[in-house]
């Protein structure tokens, strides 16, 4: 860890669907970085791993950080908003990462009426608006917040048995872009961040079931092995951070898309070409690296977390 390890000090984060997985990563990682974590989580979502949402509460302060447990559907819109602003309320909000989805794995027939709304519902819908009161508080209280959405790589790589997820998080990517356009100048700034293979719960039945096809996976990746939700907490976190020393210029980062251990391994100037950074009007071009200097040292601290470098 770098010398930004406490770069969350005194901030607070609410994580959606933190109790296992990706979300719990996250958590973790920010709290152990100085951050009160609000962890969210469902009862149906968890009802097979009884004890998650402690566990999860408790590896936060393991690593150093605090927070609280809080249930609820991000499904239902009135529910999460009255979460939202009562934390906010109580500590005030500065972070809020949208990390809850689900993927149950179909094939084209097997997709129902009922599934698909209830797919969108979470994935979609329900990060939109979250996102929505989360910036309405910000905007009120003056906060520079800071906005994560967890995407997919799906969004732009058509699967045969995520044919109702991807379009759910074309449509995070698409919302994050049209969001940030309209809260970049407040200096609220709103990420997506897009995961190769990862290996959760989310998934986790077919993959047991369909072997044949991870090791397919991990042959294809350049480090030959799944991505583990680890992995992902480190670009989860870096949203919030990176884009913290940009507020002053009252800009954005359009969105970040990190498919990590996937496709082809990159090298600093791809990454913050990908990254898609507006600093000062600049960004990175095909000569190299483009940023002021402060921006160089955060997308460097950034790829050390990573160990791209």
């Amino acid at each position: 860890m770098n010398s930004t390890a406490k770069r969350f000090q005194g901030k607070t984060a609410i994580v959606t669907g933190a109790s296992r997985g990706i979300g719990r990563a996250i958590a973790v990682r920010l709290a152990s970085e100085g951050a009160y974590v609000v962890i969210t989580y469902a009862k149906a979502a968890d009802a097979k791993y009884p004890g998650a949402p402690e566990e999860a509460l408790r590896l936060a302060r393991e690593a150093g950080g605090e927070g609280e447990i809080r249930e609820a559907d991000v499904a239902d819109t009135s529910a999460m908003r009255a979460l939202i602003r009562d934390v906010a309320d109580g500590r005030g909000l500065d972070i809020l990462v949208n990390n809850a989805g689900i993927c149950p794995m179909l094939e084209l027939f097997e997709i129902t009426e009922d599934l698909w709304d209830r797919v969108h519902d979470i994935n979609l819908r329900a990060v939109f608006f979250a996102s929505q009161e989360a910036a309405r508080i910000m905007l009120e209280k003056k906060t520079r917040g800071r906005i994560v959405c967890i995407s997919s790589i799906s969004a732009e790589i058509g699967t045969p048995t995520q044919i109702h997820y991807c379009p759910t998080k074309g449509g995070v990517n698409a919302l994050v872009k049209a969001m940030a356009s309209v809260l970049g100048p407040h200096g609220i700034t709103i990420n997506a961040v897009m995961p190769g293979d990862i290996a959760t719960d989310i998934s986790r039945e077919w993959d047991e079931a369909n072997p044949e096809e991870i090791q397919r996976y991990i042959e294809r990746c350049p480090v030959r092995r799944r991505g583990r939700p680890e992995d992902i907490a480190a670009v989860g976190s870096s949203p919030a951070a990176l884009t913290w020393w940009m507020a002053e210029s009252h800009r954005s980062c359009e969105a970040i898309t990190a498919s990590l251990l996937q496709n082809q391994p990159v090298d600093q100037v791809d990454v913050c070409r990908e990254l898609r950074i507006q600093i000062d009007g600049r960004v990175p071009d095909n000569d190299g690296l483009q940023q002021p200097a402060s921006g160089q040292e955060a997308l460097l601290a950034m790829m050390e977390d990573l160990h791209i470098l």
